[in-house]
């Protein structure tokens, strides 16, 4: 998995979940706010329509929109999803039972680990 990820600020949210983001100040969530609504989307609209058949891929969900992307690596969803809405409030997790790669981040300038 790609973990180059460029310069930013960082933070931990619930159950350590890694918050990255050019701006940390700028995020409208806290990282556990951002967390709690990363992981109510996926488990309310998405667990069901992605699990068991993607299991081990990589999910970026617009915690705006709830729009979504899924591919073999954190960089794939990222930018797919940035592709598709360029302003996205980034989050993503590992499709299955145990999501050991959780992200959040903006848009502009996002860093994954």
């Amino acid at each position: 998995m790609d973990t180059d990820c460029g310069d930013k600020e960082a933070g931990v949210g619930p159950a350590g979940i890694g918050v990255y983001s050019s701006r940390m100040s700028q995020l409208p969530y806290t990282p556990e706010e951002a967390g709690r609504i990363g992981d109510t989307i996926y488990q309310g609209s998405l667990k069901a329509l992605l699990e068991p058949a993607q299991d081990g891929r990589i999910v970026a969900i617009d915690l705006r929109s709830g729009r979504f992307e899924v591919a073999d690596s954190s960089r794939e969803a990222y930018e797919s999803l940035i592709a598709l809405v360029p302003d996205a409030l980034v989050y993503e997790r590992r499709v299955g039972p145990h999501p050991e790669v959780s992200r959040i981040g903006s848009a502009s300038r996002t860093r994954r680990r």
